[in-house]
């Protein structure tokens, strides 16, 4: 039988590493944003810390998607968790693909399997946002945050094709930051 001590302690811990998770989707989310205005700066620009730069990010999402997880911002049901299936595999497939990219002169982004991958992160980021608005558990600006991603997809290739600059990496790289806010400041009420 747990006593109410040892729940207080549970529920203190699990803040803990929710507010933890939270503060490395934004460490990534700012990895990426700063990979998009190297991007803007120099288009053709590719080296180590580019690679190493989302690899941060990938790690970032992970973390970010795991304290969506924790925060049970799709509640407790198993379509709900199930939200949560593709996204862990588009990022996670990223992951490894720019983890496997390291040290060749190729962008992982140039590989077939990256579209692939990049196919199943937004289905399961619009599944996401779908079943986080559907259960409402976040409350507030936080409920549309998981579409945030979607949005800065939409956003980024829209003025790169319009201005011809690339800004779909920082749109993106801003989203993640968002996103990880909301993990972090939504830790002690989950």
């Amino acid at each position: 039988m747990v006593t109410v001590e040892q729940a207080k302690g549970q529920t203190r811990k699990r803040h803990g590493v929710v507010h933890l998770l939270g503060v490395l989707c934004l460490l990534g989310g700012a990895a990426y944003t700063i990979s998009g205005i190297r991007f803007m700066l120099s288009p053709e620009r590719y080296d180590v810390w580019t690679a190493a730069l989302a690899v941060l990010w990938c790690v970032g999402c992970l973390c970010g998607l795991a304290g969506m997880v924790l925060l049970r911002v799709t509640g407790t049901r198993l379509p709900g968790r199930l939200a949560f299936v593709l996204p862990f595999i588009g990022v996670g497939g990223a992951t490894l693909v720019w983890i496997g990219n390291f040290g060749t002169p190729q962008l992982a982004e140039e590989y077939p399997i990256m579209l692939g991958v990049r196919l199943i992160s937004i289905v399961g980021f619009l599944l996401l946002g779908i079943a986080t608005l559907i259960v409402r558990r976040w409350g507030g600006w936080r409920n549309g945050v998981p579409l945030l991603y979607l949005c800065a997809i939409v956003v980024g290739l829209t003025t790169s094709l319009v201005a011809n600059i690339e800004t779909t990496v920082l749109a993106i790289g801003l989203a993640w930051i968002a996103i990880g806010y909301a993990v972090w400041s939504a830790a002690d009420q989950g």
